[in-house]
């Protein structure tokens, strides 16, 4: 035990059953792969923006550089035999992962986690954007200490650490981030013991009764469920600051707990690379493109493979489940990012949730339960939120011939409801009386005359081109 009272010898139980599960998974693997094409995820417009291949993942198959002969087969033959100059990148990368981590294992190196990943050598623009997040001050840490610093401190003590989601996300659309969420390649506990070794302090989540014998100004929250969170320091704003988890909760996690694509992508300070475990994810972004994470890389809408695989993707979340995941799109598509949703997504996400804001025997169910509670937690966009919702709903009663063809089913409900709004306002009024009838500054918002005016638009902008 650490002076933490944490265990420092092992991840978390639910981090050893995703390592087995990705043991099964390998051998499985093992056996489709002798019978079906390579399909390693492609993606023009990163590299016409200067982002370098690296590496690609298919299975148990991976490509080095462009694929020059020498350069696709297994990990083990393409370090042996391929002359292209990202090997050394990779076999640098890969050699850090595995040796100087508590965790030992590289992102592409798990069994059936990460099965289409993509590593590129990071853009000059992304280069410089991250650069100057990096020679900032960590807000929450009494010394001036900067980001490129702390991230050598842990790397020094065997615990390196890659940015996670929203700020890579932001970086490549060259926008700014309010704090730096990571992945440690190691315990909690470890993490926690470099924050005391530094004097940095900080706080850290635990299950269960938190150990007493805390100094050097590290504090603890209990939960009731599993946590390997820590936020290093105690930041004067809680969101500007440097936290994260277990590379476990993000890196190394199956796609159907992952979110959306655009928001399960890491950086690599060391190496200045980012890592886009989907396949998906940068090419996403670039695109402002909503889709969920699918082993498929772009799923085959109307299959049952597809709808079970989605079905497990909306099930089980980090962030959240069900009705609560689906409707986290809506941050992506409301301004300033104003992603549009992919075909794919959009009819399998409407499907579920859609109809269940407006289907009258479920009283507008989980999906207005949902949209409540991000209401809440979003006030500053509610009027946006709220303003989208309705517009989603309306497009997918717009399009539920489109939505039909593509699931290949009636969805006899939406068919049933759909007609009974016979005008855009009627779904806008519906929505806006059950989510914020006490808030007549937000209904005033979503219905004034700029809105008006830009429905139109938004709605002419809300889903990706079908050919997307």
């Amino acid at each position: 035990l650490s002076a933490a009272g944490l265990s420092m010898t092992r991840p978390a139980n639910w981090a050893i059953l995703l390592l087995l599960r990705s043991c099964v998974g390998m051998r499985d693997e093992g056996k489709r792969s002798k019978t079906r094409a390579r399909n390693f995820a492609s993606c023009p417009e990163a590299e016409a923006r200067g982002y370098q291949p690296l590496l690609k993942r298919d299975g148990e198959f991976f490509l080095l550089g462009d694929g020059s002969p020498g350069c696709e087969g297994t990990f083990e033959q393409v370090l042996q035999s391929c002359s292209h100059e990202a090997k050394d990148t990779v076999k640098d990368m890969d050699d850090f992962y595995k040796q100087q981590t508590v965790f030992g294992v590289s992102p592409w190196s798990v069994g059936e986690l990460n099965q289409n990943i993509v590593v590129y050598g990071a853009s000059p623009d992304m280069k410089t954007h991250m650069g100057n997040i990096f020679v900032k001050p960590v807000n929450g840490i009494e010394e001036t200490i900067s980001f490129t610093e702390v991230f050598s401190a842990f790397a020094e003590e065997g615990c390196p650490a890659v940015v996670w989601g929203g700020e890579v996300r932001d970086a490549a659309m060259d926008i700014s981030s309010m704090d730096t969420d990571v992945g440690w390649f190691c315990p909690q506990a470890a993490v926690v013991q470099v924050l005391k070794n530094r004097g940095w302090g900080g706080m850290f989540k635990y299950h269960g009764a938190c150990p007493t014998d805390l100094t050097g100004g590290i504090q603890c929250v209990s939960k009731s469920a599993p946590s390997t969170y820590v936020q290093v320091g105690h930041p004067t704003n809680s969101d500007e600051g440097f936290e994260g988890k277990s590379a476990y909760e993000n890196m190394f996690s199956p796609d159907d707990i992952r979110e959306f694509t655009t928001n399960a992508m890491g950086y690599d300070p060391k190496f200045n690379v980012v890592l886009d475990p989907t396949g998906t994810g940068l090419c996403d972004t670039l695109e402002k493109k909503v889709s969920y994470a699918s082993k498929q890389g772009v799923p085959q809408v109307g299959t049952q493979e597809t709808l079970e695989e989605f079905q497990e993707w909306k099930a089980d979340g980090m962030i959240g489940t069900g009705a609560g995941k689906m409707i986290r799109l809506l941050k992506l598509v409301i301004p300033p990012k104003s992603f549009c949703v992919s075909w794919p997504t959009f009819a399998l996400v409407g499907r579920d949730i859609f109809k269940s804001l407006f289907y009258p025997s479920r009283t507008f169910g989980e999906g207005l339960t949902a949209l409540k509670h991000m209401l809440h937690s979003y006030t500053s966009r509610s009027h946006w939120l709220v303003v989208y919702a309705g517009e989603l709903m309306v497009k997918f009663c717009k399009e539920l011939g489109t939505v039909k063809h593509l699931l290949n089913e009636d969805l006899p409900e939406a068919t049933v409801v759909c007609p009974q709004f016979e005008t855009r306002k009627d779904i806008h009024t519906l929505l806006a009386m059950e989510t914020v009838p006490h808030n007549p500054n937000i209904m005033e918002q979503a219905n004034n005359e700029q809105v008006k005016l830009n429905l139109a638009r938004i709605q002419n902008d809300l889903v990706c081109p079908l050919s997307s």
